[in-house]
């Protein structure tokens, strides 16, 4: 069984990947870390072509999973916002999970119970927040894409895991920028542990025979419905 990580070569992608390791999959990295074979950075779209396509050359036999777990978020005032962020933040969520999808789903469709993974998070659902405008809105995309692939693909199973607030080096970067933008109202501490977030997700994929769902973790994996 092969699983394919896109963004697992730090944080909680790291310890995804890892845990893909633990459970006998052999695991494809695609990720910034120059060690990694397929060292990539998403947001170079060309770049990022050309590693799908090795991948494709590399593993005609198939891929089992797949997990999108890159994402970008920065606080910013919504008076400031500027059509730039727009762009970055739907780059960065959402038009690589589907530029991937276009290239990969013919090495998923080969084996027998193919599965996509798109990561969302509970900021996604929380009211009141202008800081994260453009990315609220590029994950509820996300997840709006997954569960349409979801009603079109037969085959595959996708589902959408909306995952908390994790001591990562991406989420100190997002908590610097909240005490810039509101430093009286924003004194964020992490919530969850990546491994055990981890370990909870892994677990629910590999068991997981639905498609088109959104899943909350938390302390467990809780399925739910999001009007």
């Amino acid at each position: 069984m092969k699983a394919l990580i896109i963004g697992g070569t730090k944080g909680f992608g790291k310890e995804i990947s890892k845990m893909f390791i633990r459970k006998g999959y052999a695991v494809i990295i695609i990720g910034r870390t120059k060690a990694n074979k397929y060292n990539c950075d998403i947001q170079n779209s060309k770049e990022f072509k050309i590693t799908l396509q090795k991948i494709k050359n590399e593993h005609q036999k198939g891929i089992d999973i797949i997990v999108f777990v890159v994402g970008f978020a920065e606080p910013k005032e919504y008076s400031q916002i500027t059509e730039e962020d727009w762009f970055k933040s739907l780059k960065n969520n959402l038009v690589y999970v589907a530029q991937a999808i276009k290239e990969l789903e013919v090495l998923l469709l080969k084996t027998k119970q193919p599965k996509v993974i798109t990561i969302g998070s509970q900021w996604s659902y929380k009211l009141g927040n202008r800081y994260l405008i453009p990315y609220i809105v590029s994950k509820h995309a996300l997840r709006t894409l997954t569960l349409e692939l979801a009603k079109d693909q037969k085959k595959i199973k996708y589902n959408h895991y909306c995952v908390p607030t994790m001591k990562t080096p991406g989420y100190s970067k997002v908590r610097k920028g909240f005490l810039k933008v509101d430093p009286k109202r924003f004194n964020l501490l992490p919530k969850a542990n990546p491994k055990e977030i981890a370990k909870l997700l892994v677990e629910h994929i590999i068991i997981n025979t639905a498609k088109g769902q959104t899943f909350v973790i938390n302390r467990k994996v809780e399925k739910i419905r999001v009007p």
